[in-house]
């Protein structure tokens, strides 16, 4: 199944730096947890892991989001293209760097 793209790459970033997910209002707290926790993994080498998971889930949905490529078959293709889902996956990889950033 292929999921139409919705909104524009620039749009797509600006709603996960603010955890504005799929129509729903911006979480400040949440995006400034999870801002402190992806500077406390990167300054912490051992968990530079998290970071990296949650860059590359974000930049899965901004392909499926924002084209309607292959490219977005190739990235996303186990998930059917469908920007809910990976928004979703894309949330959990930022639950440690909240809990994280909440810590630190």
């Amino acid at each position: 199944s292929s999921w139409p793209s919705y909104t524009s790459s620039s749009q797509a970033i600006g709603d996960i730096v603010n955890t504005r997910y799929l129509y729903h209002p911006q979480q400040l707290a949440l995006s400034l947890a999870i801002a402190v926790g992806v500077i406390a993994a990167i300054i912490d080498r051992r968990r530079l892991w998290l970071v990296v998971s949650y860059a590359l889930a974000g930049a899965i949905y901004v392909v499926v989001a924002c084209t309607d490529g292959e490219l977005r078959h190739v990235l996303a293709g186990f998930w059917y293209t469908d920007p809910n889902r990976i928004i979703a996956f894309v949330v959990i990889f930022a639950m440690p760097l909240a809990a994280w950033g909440l810590v630190s």
